[in-house]
């Protein structure tokens, strides 16, 4: 059993792949328990994140967001004329639950901007004072700016509830904006 992802010239994890065919190479067989892939995507993304490997986090995602924006968008438009919007915190019943999970790809994107967004910044405050990332900082706008575009879209806490991407984006961008004013008046 292998598993891989394409990003870039690397390979790195992503599908589970079983079976050698010859001349065909590996082909991918889905189980019922087998994780999306865009699960594994925001998963292998925020994993990074976590584990300060910025680069591989923001590449990550931004092969998932490349992969499900389109679809992430129709799921945004759908869920917006339906007038039935994902809950935030605990759900209320395994019901629920599984309505929010359906839109993989809308909580995959939200998510994996919100990630993006997060390492950017984690970058930033990494630097040298003296040595500010100002492209760190205005990459994590962008990707905070963006992941507003995805509303509802939810993210699963381990501990058990729902949280927004955007929601928390939108708390994060006024303190960037106020960092971007102040560094690029210093320059």
């Amino acid at each position: 059993m292998k598993t891989y992802i394409q990003v870039g010239s690397h390979v790195r994890k992503l599908l589970t792949l079983s079976c050698a065919i010859a001349g065909l190479g590996w082909l991918y067989i889905p189980t019922a328990s087998a994780q999306s892939v865009e699960s594994k995507l925001t998963t292998a993304a925020f994993d990074a994140n976590v584990t300060n490997n910025f680069p591989l986090a923001i590449s990550n995602a931004a092969v998932c967001i490349k992969q499900f924006q389109a679809d992430a968008l129709a799921q945004q438009k759908e869920i917006e004329q339906s007038g039935k919007v994902p809950p935030i915190g605990e759900p209320k019943d395994e019901k629920e639950t599984k309505e929010t999970q359906a839109h993989g790809p809308l909580n995959a994107v939200a998510t994996c901007l919100w990630i993006q967004g997060d390492s950017y910044m984690k970058q930033y405050d990494a630097s040298d004072a003296a040595k500010r990332n100002l492209e760190a900082l205005q990459k994590a706008h962008a990707a905070y700016t963006n992941t507003l575009k995805y509303a509802l879209g939810r993210c699963w806490d381990t501990n058990g509830w729902f949280w927004s991407p955007a929601k928390s984006a939108a708390t994060r961008l006024p303190e960037i904006e106020k960092l971007l004013t102040s560094e690029t008046k210093s320059k």
